[in-house]
């Protein structure tokens, strides 16, 4: 059980560092796609790394970014979901401290 939760806290220890890689890619006026979307552009940083199943697929990756959050949110971006007839949509902008 132990090893389970090490191996749980360095993955989630590595997909926040490709995220973090990936943050200062969003425009000013944010990013908006899909999970498939998402999941290509952290790809293309995570091969750098060499690090496979890394980046979850899909539902999976919407779920893992909803835990991340807090950590959006200390880095300064806010994270917002859609939906729509043909597509769910991940939003991600910029907070603004005005």
């Amino acid at each position: 059980m132990l090893a389970k939760a090490r191996y749980r806290e360095a993955s989630l220890q590595s997909f926040r560092a490709v995220l973090s890689a990936w943050l200062p890619t969003v425009p000013p006026a944010g990013w908006e796609g899909t999970a498939a979307e998402l999941e290509d552009a952290l790809e293309a940083l995570n091969a750098e790394r060499r690090l496979r199943g890394l980046i979850p697929r899909g539902a999976g990756l919407s779920g893992r970014l909803r835990d991340e959050v807090p950590f959006l949110k200390a880095h300064g971006f806010i994270l917002a979901f859609s939906r729509t007839a043909t597509a769910r949509t991940i939003h991600v902008e910029r907070l603004s401290y005005a």
